[in-house]
């Protein structure tokens, strides 16, 4: 055992499944295929093998009955983690990460739990779990839309709804051209605008005060790690009209492997037209930074999931091409822990401390515990709010959350109060994206989008204006601009930070207006200096 230790990562490196047997108990014969002859050794454990189940895909959205909410606890660890593949991500000591194929037969989940016990041979080691979009389509009562494929800037038909509120009275603010057909934007986007939006309307009006160069995100590069993004007309892809193609940087599809990352799923061009969506451009609807460059990294798939090392690199690849923000809008199943992917929580680190804000959504699972890469101490976390201003029925909470964003749907069950109806039918978040995953020729406005990745996407675009704005100067820090967006919220539950709804209620004006901010920024930069400068924690928690 001891001169296996002492050999370290050179005892991958020899090939044979036997060479690991003696430290794990594992059959060779458990290892189906490998992409590197360093590790046709890597591992499966003999003990409790059965009959491999199907993963399970742990889709995200709320259903309008609230069925997406049954659990009130992490689901159980184990085979209900979704592995791509059976494979196993190992990386020795001193060597390079390099992936193992398991039989059918394996547990991959468990596989790496033993082989992490072997700390002088093994640096890392996890499944290559499967992540999934935090907000896709459900089908939503007396909600449908008809659509069109726009060409160039031509409207899509205007949506047939009678679940979405009236445009407020008297609002205030800058007020764009926007519309769908002849319905304008503010008949749709409530999220925007309601009396539980964001005001985004009045933070517009705001930064237009200010010099060109700084208004609703210019400047600032948003990385959408996600589905890729209907940003060209080629083939079968057609861009939408609320992509401006100038706005869009040259990207990568980590899926297809290719330096275009069109989107086939309409998630990651719904997440990208919140943030930086064109605006004032007499068609479509309104993105909150509009000015804002976006990055698009796809990761995730047609059906919305992605894996480790897809995600990882994603983050890595955003990084390096010098993204000022990131937005995760993917969850893996609450059960998973940073040990099981620690690729991706590496990546996430590197972000952090290379002076790149991550910003995740808390999933939908309904429960009491984020899930990661949102719980991440690194990573500031969203939850999601319906037109009630309350907690919506899919969105995950928790110590680990920070603040909160509309997301629509149901309210929560455990929601009480005058504003709050639990069951009842709540508006989606409207934008232009894929009618259906699949077909990229068809856009429109599918009002049947709600989910925790919405809200992370209110929260990235607050974030650009903010960074763009010059409230906190030049080049803020990730840890003060997440110290001061947790100080720029409204709150919403008991008073102070909980567990619904973290700091509150994210808030553009607020954000964006330096007269009334000034508090929140002194308040930032003591989170800030207060905080150990060796740790990667953002200080907000």
């Amino acid at each position: 055992m001891d001169e296996m230790a002492n050999r370290g990562g050179r005892l991958l490196a020899l090939g044979a499944a036997a060479a690991l047997a003696p430290l794990l108990a594992i059959g060779p014969s458990a290892v189906a295929a490998s992409s590197s002859s360093d590790l046709g050794a890597a591992a499966s454990s003999s003990a409790g093998l059965g009959a491999a189940s199907s993963p399970s895909t742990n889709r995200d959205a709320a259903s309008p009955t609230g069925s997406a909410q049954t659990s009130a606890v992490p689901a159980p660890r184990g085979r209900d983690l979704p592995v791509r593949g059976n494979e196993l991500l190992v990386r020795p000591r001193g060597g390079a990460l390099q992936r193992v194929t398991l039989r059918a037969d394996a547990d991959p989940v468990a596989v790496a739990a033993e082989l992490r016990k072997n700390t002088a041979v093994i640096a890392s080691a996890g499944a290559n779990l499967i992540a999934t979009a935090a907000g896709v389509p459900t089908a939503l009562r007396g909600a449908a839309a008809q659509a069109t494929t726009p060409t160039n800037l031509t409207p899509v038909q205007a949506p047939v709804t009678d679940d979405l509120p009236s445009a407020p009275a008297n609002l205030r603010g800058w007020i764009p051209n926007d519309h769908i057909g002849d319905v304008p934007w503010t008949e749709l986007q409530w999220n925007f605008i309601g009396p539980f939006g964001i005001r985004a309307t009045e933070a517009w009006a705001e930064l237009r005060t200010r010099p060109a160069r700084s208004i609703a995100g210019r400047g600032v590069r948003v990385a959408v790690i996600d589905s890729g993004i209907a940003y060209r007309s080629r083939g079968d892809y057609r861009a939408s009209p609320d992509v401006d193609p100038e706005r869009v940087l040259t990207g990568y599809d980590f899926v297809d492997e290719d330096r275009y990352p069109d989107d086939l799923s309409g998630h990651g061009t719904h997440v990208a037209s919140l943030i930086a969506g064109a605006t004032d451009n007499d068609a479509g609807l309104t993105g909150i930074a509009y000015n804002a460059d976006i990055l698009p990294v796809r990761v995730l798939d047609e059906s919305d999931e992605g894996d480790v090392v897809s995600i990882a690199r994603g983050i890595r690849y955003a990084v390096r091409r010098q993204a000022d923000v990131i937005n995760l809008s993917v969850d893996f199943p609450v059960s998973a822990t940073a040990e099981d992917i620690p690729e991706v929580m590496d990546a996430i680190d590197y972000a952090r401390r290379e002076g790149v804000l991550v910003v995740a959504s808390s999933g939908n699972d309904g429960i009491g515990e984020v899930a990661l890469p949102a719980r991440s101490s690194s990573v500031l976390s969203v939850g999601a709010t319906t037109v009630n201003g309350c907690r919506s029925a899919f969105s995950n909470a928790g110590a680990a959350l920070d603040l909160v964003a509309p997301g629509g749907g149901i309210d929560h069950r455990s929601e009480s109060g005058s504003r709050c109806r639990p069951g009842a039918i709540g508006p989606p978040i409207p934008q232009i994206t894929l009618v259906r995953a699949g077909n990229p020729t068809l856009l429109g406005v599918p009002l049947n989008y709600v989910g925790t990745s919405m809200a992370a996407a209110h929260v990235t675009a607050i974030a650009a204006i903010v960074r763009a704005s010059g409230v906190l100067g030049k080049d803020p820090s990730p840890g003060l601009l997440a110290a001061y967006l947790v100080r720029s919220t409204r709150d919403l539950g008991p008073k102070g930070r909980d567990a619904r709804y973290g700091a509150g209620l994210i808030d553009a004006a607020a954000a964006v207006n330096r007269r009334t901010g000034k508090a929140a920024v002194r308040g930032a930069k003591r989170a800030v200096a207060n905080a150990s400068r060796t740790r990667t924690a953002l200080p907000v928690r």
